[in-house]
């Protein structure tokens, strides 16, 4: 599953907040990605303990021409798919956001 956006600039504050606040008490915070290309990230429960790659330790969606990917990486589950579109449509218009 792939979202994709229309608008130059994401409110990653305001999308990341609304997540966090929406998510079922047992699932893991999401958070800004923190590489070039920008995007989300969710850190493995058992972070300390994945070997070799940093981005073996989280589960990501990275942006790529407008739309929020995996590529080669572990991709967010899901449900929590789902709750990032609801959350950018929230914060972006649905007008702004779709999944393909």
């Amino acid at each position: 599953m792939v979202i994709k956006v229309s608008f130059d600039y994401v409110k990653y504050d305001e999308v990341i907040n609304y997540y966090n606040l929406n998510k079922p008490n047992d699932w893991l915070p999401i958070s800004k990605l923190n590489r070039i290309e920008g995007g989300f990230q969710i850190k493995l429960s058992d972070y300390s303990l994945a070997k070799g790659d940093v981005n073996n330790q989280i589960r990501q969606l990275r942006w790529d021409k407008k739309m929020l990917k995996p590529g080669f990486y572990n991709g967010l589950f899901l449900d929590e798919v789902e709750l990032l579109y609801n959350s950018l449509v929230h914060v972006h218009g649905k007008e702004s956001v779709e999944i393909i």
